[in-house]
């Protein structure tokens, strides 16, 4: 989607385009990066169409699952794998009866590559007035300011960090 009113991001039209687009495209699996705006958007976008959504996942997978309690069998489901209660643990959580299954993932989780098939699909801007009414645009984004990140913490082999609590 590309319009005016888009750019920067602002929650209520970029969910309102996702919602409507879901419920038209009708899709299985809805993934977003876990980054802020992804942490904003998926669980609007979940919550609207009472999916859920797994934040945070660190691997995923596609596979088949039996439920014990209801004996259904599912093909093809979403494996979306995150870690739980501080680390300690690793969740495999599945969402066997409502679509999109939705997760955030986080960097790094998928391997980067260049697709090499040949693709005969063409890219559609839809009209975004389709999706999004005219009062998602009452917030208007005037200005904003990014620093600069001192130091790559993402990528140190170790960070030492402390609060008020450490000496006592």
């Amino acid at each position: 989607f590309d319009a005016e009113g888009l750019f920067p991001y602002t929650s209520a039209p970029h969910t309102d385009i996702l919602v409507n687009l879901f419920k038209e495209e009708k899709p299985q699996i809805a993934l977003m990066g876990a980054t802020v705006i992804g942490r904003d958007l998926g669980p609007r976008v979940s919550s609207s169409l009472t999916s859920g959504l797994t934040a945070d996942c660190t691997e995923l997978e596609i596979g088949d699952y039996d439920d014990k309690k209801s004996g259904k069998h599912y093909e093809g489901l979403l494996y979306q794998i995150r870690p739980a209660f501080g680390g300690n643990i690793v969740a495999t959580i599945v969402n066997p009866e409502h679509r999109p299954q939705m997760a955030t993932v986080r960097s790094g989780v998928m391997q980067k590559s260049i697709y090499e098939g040949e693709c005969k699909k063409e890219v559609v801007y839809p009209e975004v007035s389709k999706y999004v009414p005219a009062e998602d645009f009452v917030v208007k984004v005037l200005d904003h300011h990014v620093e600069a990140a001192k130091h790559n913490l993402k990528g140190s082999a170790i960070v030492v960090a402390g609060g008020y609590g450490v000496g006592s």
